[in-house]
């Protein structure tokens, strides 16, 4: 059982490993549209499903600066959450609208997150490159604490699966272990019952031998008696 367990396990973390290594974790410059206009984002993609990482970041934000996003609710579920007109001061003293998209990427998730001044004001690089460096570690921060964090729920998630697939996987075995006990106790009792039967047949079979020789006997018996008080009255 230990053995299975320890397979498991390595089973488990294997698939972990891969799952790690097939995260690479880089912060990129990329251009995206959003309400028909080009806007430059920092962007990373991640193992997490974009509702997982829009959670995440809604929730974070609220907590770290008490900025509440908008584009996920009872009846919304949109790509990009929005907050407009806040104030994020680690990255302007400014009023901003502030913006973070998650959608699938294949088997990932592709985060942008950018803010603007205004509809037509950007935050980009080469006109503000404070603001834009500072969206990025704002980016890099979240990430740093919802990836871990996201990660050690998922393994927590599978120990705990892991650990009832193998107490059950103890308990079939129970089973199967008292099922070939109790066959063998059967077989066991069958061949008894066989031996039994064989000598019950063997006697049987003597028995009815005999039987047909007491009624023979008798027949030959009743036979000469009859014959013998004949003889007497005569």
């Amino acid at each position: 059982m230990r053995k299975y367990i320890a397979t498991i396990t390595m089973m488990f973390l294997v698939a972990v490993t891969g799952s790690i290594m097939a995260q690479n974790i880089n912060f990129t410059e990329e251009s995206v549209v959003y309400d028909g206009k080009e806007r430059m984002s920092i962007s990373i993609t991640m193992a997490p499903p974009a509702d997982d990482v829009k959670q995440g970041i809604e929730r974070w934000i609220k907590d770290k600066y008490d900025v509440k996003l908008k584009g996920t609710g009872l009846f919304a579920n949109k790509d990009v959450l929005s907050a407009e007109e806040t104030r994020i001061p680690v990255i302007s003293s400014n009023m901003l609208d502030f913006y973070a998209r998650a959608v699938p990427a294949g088997e990932m998730t592709k985060l942008n997150v950018f803010a603007s001044f205004g509809y037509n004001v950007h935050i980009a690089p080469e006109k503000y490159p404070d603001e834009f460096a500072a969206l990025r570690k704002l980016t890099y921060e979240f990430v740093s604490e919802f990836l871990p964090n996201w990660y050690e729920e998922r393994i927590t998630e599978m120990e705990d699966t892991v650990s009832d697939l193998s107490d059950e996987v103890s308990s079939l075995k129970g089973d199967i272990d008292d099922n070939l006990k109790e066959q063998e106790k059967l077989r066991k009792e069958l061949e008894e019952l066989n031996a039994t039967l064989s000598t019950t047949e063997e006697s049987l079979s003597k028995k009815l031998v005999n039987l047909e020789r007491y009624k023979a006997d008798l027949e030959r018996v009743n036979r000469d008696l009859k014959r013998s008080g004949n003889m007497e009255l005569q």
